[in-house]
């Protein structure tokens, strides 16, 4: 909107309005076009800025399969002049073998170069999105290892810490009637009741603090010593909530942290799921075993009174 204000101002200014007067323009005409190119580079700007039309994807591809037909290019030219100086050389003629060898050549060499080429331009410009995607999977594959409890809190709050430099972090677990979380201080509790975990319930996305706002659940979050809380969802159930301090670097926290945080915040929801599963499976194991056990020393208590006051007697009247 900017651009375009500037354009069209611009234009009514020093071309429309003298002319309409019947003066000379204020600008030479030829300078219309530049104000005219103030128009698609105010849209590309905000599509670029903004990340508007999925323009990540689009740039993505562009630069790869650029890279790649300027390469598969190269080579073909190569082998094509190469092959084809070599015939004409030993026979003197040409033949359609300089074309057909380095086309197939080309057939071969397409889908590794291509994957090379992606690797590259990955590694290069998308960075952020590889070492994300590279996060979540090495989380991923962690969690579903773990069974306990404690060992799935250890894990999120590490490389929660460690991908995005938080200085501390917390995960409240849902305990009865209350979330709680063990810090390095002390055990800390919120209330179901709470301004905060009613929002995160209702809601159920991050909540992230800005300084300029202000209301009941950002204020509650503030006490915390927290700027951010990510909900855990399982079911559409709240089983806990991530907590984040500022970075140590102190920059913001971005879009890109909020869905990788979103990403982890579902997985680690489903691993502690089943760590409660895993638990109540093991006391109700445990529970039958002691049944069990109880079972097998009241019928060792019944055969041992048995002997003592019917057998016992009556083999020693037999004797």
């Amino acid at each position: 909107l900017l651009g375009l204000c500037l354009g069209l101002t611009g234009w009514y200014l020093f071309l429309w309005t003298p002319a309409s007067l019947y003066t000379a323009p204020v600008a030479n005409p030829q300078w219309g076009s530049v104000l005219a190119l103030l128009y698609p580079l105010s849209v590309g700007y905000a599509i670029l800025r903004y990340q508007l039309f999925d323009i990540r994807i689009v740039i993505r591809k562009g630069l790869v399969y650029s890279l790649l037909t300027a390469v598969l290019t190269a080579v073909f030219l190569l082998f094509s002049s190469l092959i084809g100086t070599l015939y004409q050389g030993l026979t003197g003629q040409q033949s359609l073998l300089a074309t057909l060898i380095p086309a197939l050549l080309i057939a071969f060499l397409f889908l590794p170069v291509r994957n090379r080429i992606q690797s590259f331009v990955d590694q290069a410009f998308f960075r952020r999105d590889v070492q994300a995607r590279q996060t979540i999977a090495a989380f991923g594959q962690e969690l579903s290892t773990l069974r306990e409890h404690d060992e799935v809190v250890r894990l999120v709050l590490d490389t929660v810490t460690k991908t995005l430099g938080t200085r501390e972090a917390a995960l409240w677990s849902q305990v009865g009637d209350e979330y709680r979380t063990i810090t390095k201080r002390e055990p800390r509790s919120l209330s179901t009741e709470t301004n905060l975990i009613s929002w995160l319930t209702q809601e159920q996305r991050a909540l992230l603090r800005r300084p300029d706002e202000c209301s009941p659940h950002t204020d509650e979050l503030g006490q915390l010593g927290a700027v951010l809380a990510v909900p855990l969802l399982c079911g559409g159930r709240l089983l806990g909530v991530l907590t984040l301090n500022e970075k140590r670097s102190g920059d913001l926290y971005t879009q890109e942290d909020l869905e990788l945080l979103t990403t982890l915040a579902q997985n680690a929801a489903l691993a502690l799921e089943n760590a409660r599963l895993h638990k109540e499976r093991l006391a109700i194991l445990r529970q039958q075993l002691a049944q069990v056990t109880m079972a097998q020393e009241e019928e060792r208590r019944r055969i041992a009174q048995e002997l003592h006051d019917g057998v016992g007697p009556a083999m020693a009247s037999l004797n």
